[in-house]
């Protein structure tokens, strides 16, 4: 089977520099650079996001521990007196260790199925026909007059 698809292609396409015409190879050039201007993007992009949680998430956690540590030391000698110790520390523990794992996980996931959707979103509108994208905007025009005529 193999030795037939390759003779029958050998038929088609005979060896040799002359062959494959020189549209295809700067349409195959065009291709490639758009694909690997796109994949460069999708990755900067991943770790501007990661970077962008990773502060959010050490700044939330300083803000925490500053309000935390501030309650801690102007709470009344009584309550120090009879809080343990550990109680207090285990609250330090847990509460950062929700912010700083948890949450900016949560926070990254989030973000990448948000952008997810906003591709899609952006992808059927690029593809859809002129006919529809008039017949949306026509919608949307018409919603959009509809709801300022409800709120005067």
């Amino acid at each position: 089977m193999f030795l037939y698809q390759q003779q029958s292609l050998s038929r088609l396409y005979p060896l040799g520099r002359d062959t494959i015409p020189d549209d295809a190879n700067s349409d195959l050039k065009f291709y490639l650079g758009v694909y690997l201007g796109l994949a460069v993007a999708i990755c900067i992009e991943g770790t501007l996001r990661y970077i962008w949680v990773f502060y959010g998430s050490l700044k939330a956690s300083r803000r925490m521990f500053d309000k935390l540590t501030y309650a801690v030391l102007r709470a009344p000698l009584r309550w120090l007196d009879v809080t343990p110790m550990g109680r207090v520390l285990n609250r330090f523990t847990a509460d950062f260790n929700v912010i700083d794992s948890q949450m900016a996980n949560s926070t990254a996931f989030m973000l990448f199925n948000v952008l997810m959707v906003v591709g899609i979103v952006v992808a059927g509108y690029v593809r859809m026909s002129y006919l529809t994208r008039l017949r949306y905007y026509a919608l949307i025009t018409n919603f959009a007059s509809i709801v300022s005529s409800y709120h005067r």
